[in-house]
């Protein structure tokens, strides 16, 4: 069983919403687990280098100029439900297009899968965590891609499946998770709520960003790799969970 580190140092978990980001911050030696809502991830440059891991559900190292991202595939597999939130996400090819046909038409040609819309409408979100990162080389080591799922799964011990994260009984079993974790988590992501217009985020936005921050928190995390282990831009094929 993981067990928390027990120092001053913070983790942060990042998850996307509709406004923005939704950024968890915990530190393990107080207990204390705070979220905050983040229009572009720049703006909080002082937070994720502060942060000593960021795990965020987003893809870092992306398909180009003939290197091929896999980790998705074997994604899929170590998931018991839920494999349709696992998506193929764009190329750098794709990213370059300006509509979701021209996009899905490059992917398909150059590496043979199709490009789903979900995918599609990720692109900017995907394009503000590569141009972060490049800007901000120190920032490479500290940004982890991670899959919420993955983490939740690994928590729930109980024969049935989790339900979805959009239902309500997926969003008490997520935080019935949480507060296994940290005792904390239930009464932050209620201050939360109450302080943001709940326009721009759902609330399974905040239950991932806060597995995130505390499976961070845990260390000894488990990866999926691969061959190459970057992408064209020196940006890494691997997802901890």
């Amino acid at each position: 069983m993981h067990k928390l580190r027990d120092d001053r140092t913070l983790y942060a978990g990042i998850d996307g919403c509709r406004g923005g980001w939704i950024a968890a911050f915990y530190v393990p030696a107080t207990g204390r687990l705070s979220l905050a809502f983040v229009k572009q991830l720049e703006q909080a440059l002082e937070s994720w280098y502060a942060a000593q891991s960021v795990w965020i559900d987003i893809p870092i190292g992306l398909s180009g100029e003939g290197i091929e991202r896999y980790i998705d595939h074997h994604m899929r597999q170590q998931l018991r439900w839920r494999k349709a939130s696992v998506f193929v996400p764009p190329s750098y090819e794709a990213l370059r297009k300006d509509t979701y046909e021209e996009a899905n038409r490059i992917q398909k040609k150059l590496y043979d899968k199709g490009l789903s819309k979900q995918a599609w409408n990720l692109r900017n979100k995907i394009q503000e965590v590569h141009d972060l990162l490049l800007s901000y080389p120190a920032l490479k080591t500290r940004f982890r891609e991670s899959h919420p799922e993955l983490i939740f799964q690994s928590f729930w011990h109980k024969e049935m499946p989790m339900a979805p994260k959009s239902s309500h009984l997926g969003y008490v079993q997520r935080v019935e998770v949480l507060q296994q974790l940290c005792p904390a988590a239930e009464a932050a992501i209620e201050d939360f709520m109450q302080r943001v217009p709940k326009k721009l985020y759902k609330k399974d936005d905040l239950t991932d960003a806060s597995i995130l921050a505390l499976r961070a928190a845990m260390g000894n995390a488990r990866s999926i790799t691969q061959e190459p282990p970057c992408d064209k831009d020196g940006l890494r094929f691997r997802l901890v969970f």
